[in-house]
């Protein structure tokens, strides 16, 4: 978690919401609900809430994602996965066929 900037923090649980949320049915259009207020983020990622502001500003400069606030919208899920250096077999996430 230390080793992360808060950037990529903040982009590996983007990443990890979506692909949780994808395996339950939950993402439509690339796109998911995540209203959180920006206290509750800092607390969760270990962040000031000063951190945490700028680095939601910065977000949508890297094109890979947006998010108003309420809803996520991934954009370009490979490319944010990379910058958050995220591995999602720690997840053990299986979907099954429909």
């Amino acid at each position: 978690m230390g080793r992360r900037s808060p950037l990529a923090h903040i982009s590996h649980l983007l990443c990890e919401m979506y692909l949780r949320l994808k395996v339950t049915g939950l993402v439509e259009s690339e796109s998911f609900d995540f209203a959180i207020p920006q206290s509750d983020l800092a607390d969760i990622m270990g962040l000031s809430i000063v951190h945490v502001s700028r680095t939601l500003k910065a977000l949508p400069e890297t094109q890979f994602v947006e998010w108003d606030g309420k809803q996520v919208r991934m954009l370009d899920y490979g490319s944010l996965a990379d910058l958050a250096d995220f591995d999602p077999t720690y997840l053990n996430l299986h979907q099954e066929a429909r």
